[in-house]
């Protein structure tokens, strides 16, 4: 018999949302949104919970902390933004971000400064997250065009100046190794068709700077002026839950197929197959994907 979740009282549903496992039942998505300003409050307590140790999670409430994000980008809670910015800060909890990052576009043009600052911040793993705050931009400027000038401007401001002659201004340990929050930035600007960041990704390919695992080598950089290619995180649509958990879904039946796929496959066969089927960069989801 189904479940009339409407009946039920605020922390009722807040209990069946903890228990509900990976995929919440659409009708508790519906009775939840359908209660915001009073459901708010215990979503924020939910997210900034500590995750169970278990994983993989044996424990269906695991995922309570994935659906309470899930929720609060839904509900673009501004509230919720100081936690978000916990949660990508702290190694312990770095498994949620995964299910985070496809969705905080959602979010929209407010989590700019929320972007900028993780894309600032030096204390943090600069591959996984300042590299994803430069795409997370990068999306945003595409969906929602106004924008785009703004993220630019941030984007060029935080790669290094160049010379009268072309060359680099390096500072302290700059230029002893890639730099992947640069390698980040120039493809971005790239995507975006920034012509005047250019000369600034040539130089930086030109002095070994650039992790060409993670976007590709110069002509891959180059090509992404002249095509069709958008930010991985662009989207120009409204946020809708029920499509973030098809997506979720999907990602999951992708990680099955890649995962047995690696176990057949040679190192240098499955890293092809990476390549042929999400581009030489390996970017956004397949990056992310398999580590």
């Amino acid at each position: 018999m189904a479940i009339d979740y409407g009946k039920f009282t605020t922390p009722e549903l807040l209990e069946a949302l903890e228990w509900a496992g990976r995929y919440p039942h659409p009708d508790l998505i519906r009775a939840c949104l359908a209660r915001r300003d009073k459901i708010t409050p215990g979503l924020l307590k939910m997210l900034a919970a500590d995750v169970p140790d278990e994983s993989p999670p044996p424990d269906p409430r695991w995922y309570r902390n994935v659906h309470a994000g899930l929720f609060l980008i839904a509900l673009r809670e501004p509230d919720a933004l100081a936690i978000m910015a916990e949660i990508y800060r702290d190694p312990e909890r770095e498994e949620l971000t995964d299910w985070f990052d496809c969705e905080l576009p959602g979010y929209g043009p407010m989590i700019i400064p929320w972007a900028t600052e993780l894309l600032d911040d030096a204390t943090i793993d600069e591959e996984v997250y300042r590299s994803y705050a430069a795409e997370l931009l990068g999306g945003i400027a595409c969906s929602y065009p106004d924008e785009r000038d703004r993220i630019v401007e941030i984007l060029r401001a935080r790669l290094p100046k160049l010379r009268d002659d072309g060359t680099l201004v390096l500072t302290g340990k700059e230029g002893k190794q890639p730099n992947l929050t640069w390698s980040a930035i120039i493809l971005t600007l790239a995507d975006l068709k920034d012509t005047s960041s250019r000369r600034i990704g040539i130089a930086l390919y030109s002095a070994d700077l650039v992790d060409e695992q993670l976007i590709g080598d110069a002509k891959y950089y180059l090509d992404a002026f002249d095509s069709d290619q958008r930010p991985a995180l662009g989207r120009n649509r409204p946020y809708d839950i029920f499509q973030a958990y098809e997506r979720l879904h999907d990602a999951d039946a992708l990680v099955a197929e890649l995962t047995e796929l690696k176990s057949t496959m040679g190192e240098e066969a499955f890293r092809q197959e990476m390549k042929a089927r999400f581009g030489k960069a390996e970017r956004g989801s397949a990056r992310k994907h398999m580590h």
